[in-house]
């Protein structure tokens, strides 16, 4: 089983052809269309095989800030009133006094660790042939169990999804600590046969305080915000003009026209003006890109080159301009506080180009984190600050992954076969300062 672990703003996983590293990218795309449609495709599992059980485990680790709040409305509900009533009397508790003071109340409860972490286990389900939420549970800091808040169960004669039942961990004579650790069952109806069909019905939970914030956040904060680039990256030469004002642009690039010409049509040319002048840093050459309408009132692209008389069209361009433009592009329309996934973005990009590409998504992986697969050396970042590098390898038809550290970089050279002394000259090079001060003083 391959676990990723330590994901920080710029994540970089990096291995050999059929190395596994673009199964993260596979399971964030199946959940991601079975979240939006519904719907599950067999490619997703190992030989299309519909009659295994397979599970997926994503574990959050919830903010100081969320969990202050969420305890906060815990602690005004009189949830854990009872509880507190229980242990008052126990060793490391708080009196009644301090109890009833919420502000040192919750700062309690947060020293304590309650709540510092999520854990969502999806399944594949062979009755159903879809994937489904089959737990949902808690980690508390101090606590080493984790407590189950929901279980879902759905065999050829069972189809019940079990939750906590919040009155009956909230009676006198039990302690906090049953509150935290203990799941005390009720039938909540049936399972809710996909992602989609689970978050669109969150209303089911609206009397469970704990299960309807916790998953309400992972809508909100986490289904919703992903997106990817895959791989099969498409740059149609022209398109049509149909609803062009509602143009989103496509994750393989196949609209990058339209998309353009929508820009153009909406009058957003402040928007055109700086991306012109940032695709100028990474192609000084390139004037501008715009695009025009043929006779069959299509829309293409352009591109001015210095010294040359004339536009030329897309599919005159090379397909490393239109990989960059469609990730720069795409990048701009993005807000901030999203979780972009992109393919192999090293295809048709030299070296130089690379390493640009890189510090662009190292600049905003502040504001958006940033996930890529790659083959090239040139998208490892020079330090781990902010950044995770992760080397996937096949062993015995099962995939490995190990988090590099900036120091241990030799390894990935090892691995996929690069010049070792190339990657020693570039490190003695960077780190030498006497070198820079010679060269910069020539």
């Amino acid at each position: 089983m391959a676990e990723f672990s330590n994901f920080n703003n710029y994540n970089v996983l990096i291995g050999k052809n059929n190395s596994g590293k673009s199964n993260l990218f596979k399971i964030f795309r199946m959940l991601k269309e079975n979240y939006q449609n519904g719907t599950f495709s067999s490619r997703y599992i190992y030989e299309n095989n519909t009659n295994v059980e397979a599970s997926i485990v994503l574990s959050f680790k919830l903010t100081e800030s969320f969990r202050r709040e969420f305890l906060y409305k815990l602690y005004l509900g009189n949830y854990l009133n009872n509880a507190f009533l229980s242990s008052e009397g126990l060793e490391g508790y708080l009196k009644n006094d301090e109890w009833q003071d919420k502000n040192v109340a919750i700062q309690w409860l947060i020293d304590q660790g309650y709540y510092s972490k999520i854990n969502i286990k999806i399944s594949y389900n062979n009755v159903i042939k879809n994937i489904l939420i089959s737990q949902v549970s808690t980690k508390h800091r101090e606590i080493e169990e984790e407590q189950i808040l929901l279980r879902a169960i759905l065999t050829d004669n069972i189809n019940q999804t079990l939750v906590s039942d919040i009155s009956k961990l909230n009676v006198k004579g039990k302690t906090i600590h049953y509150f935290f650790t203990d799941f005390p069952q009720m039938n909540n109806g049936s399972v809710s046969s996909s992602l989609r069909n689970f978050f669109n019905n969150l209303l089911i939970f609206s009397k469970h305080p704990i299960l309807s914030i916790l998953m309400e956040l992972i809508k909100n904060e986490f289904f919703d915000i992903i997106f990817l680039i895959p791989d099969n990256r498409k740059f149609k030469k022209d398109s049509d003009r149909n609803n062009i004002s509602s143009t989103i642009l496509e994750p393989n690039g196949q609209n990058l026209a339209k998309f353009i010409h929508m820009k153009k049509v909406t009058n957003q040319d402040k928007w055109l003006l700086d991306f012109n002048q940032e695709l100028h840093e990474y192609f000084p050459d390139i004037i501008t890109m715009g695009q025009m309408v043929d006779q069959k009132d299509k829309t293409f692209l352009t591109f001015k080159e210095r010294d040359i008389d004339f536009d030329l069209r897309l599919e005159n361009m090379g397909e490393g301009i239109l990989n960059l433009v469609h990730f720069l592009a795409y990048i701009k329309e993005l807000k901030e506080d999203k979780i972009l996934f992109i393919e192999e973005p090293e295809l048709h990009l030299h070296p130089g180009l690379e390493k640009k590409l890189r510090d662009k998504f190292i600049n905003i992986s502040n504001k958006i984190q940033i996930f890529i697969t790659t083959h090239s050396s040139e998208f490892l970042p020079d330090s781990n600050d902010g950044c995770s590098v992760y080397l996937l390898k096949k062993e015995n038809h099962q995939s490995t992954v190990n988090q590099i550290p900036e120091d241990k970089y030799e390894e990935i050279y090892r691995n996929l076969d690069m010049d070792i002394n190339k990657y020693r000259l570039q490190k003695s090079l960077i780190y030498n300062e006497d070198f820079w001060i010679k060269f910069i003083g020539k």
